[in-house]
């Protein structure tokens, strides 16, 4: 039986690629939970850990906390080895990206709107 949840986001279409000023082939995260943390890690932004016993409402990030570095870096592996095991195929490419940030209502798509 697994022992931890992945998952990935891509925000290349969010408001806040931009305002992160990232292109969108950066606009990525990445996650692993476990019963006792959760790591994630935005490329080219430092990770977030959340201790989930001590924390469950994920307020207080050890992300950059020295004395987690092993937390972390066990995490960090992890979450590597399962990427590496990922099939992937690309659908999309950055220009198209470019032209439809911000465009998802206008199209069609109500992501989040209640």
């Amino acid at each position: 039986w697994r022992d931890a949840t992945f998952s990935e986001a891509d925000y290349a279409f969010r408001h806040a690629r931009r305002s992160l000023d990232l292109s969108p082939d950066r606009a990525r995260a990445f996650m692993i939970r476990t019963d006792d943390w959760k790591y994630v890690l935005y490329d080219g932004f430092p990770p977030q850990l959340f201790d989930l016993k001590a924390d469950p409402s994920e307020l207080v990030d050890l992300g950059r906390d020295p004395d987690f570095e092993e937390t972390r870096s066990e995490l960090r592996e992890r979450l590597f080895a399962w990427l590496r095991a990922r099939r992937t195929r690309r659908t999309i490419d950055s220009e198209t990206i470019e032209e439809r940030t911000g465009s998802a209502k206008e199209r069609g798509y109500f992501i989040g709107v209640w």
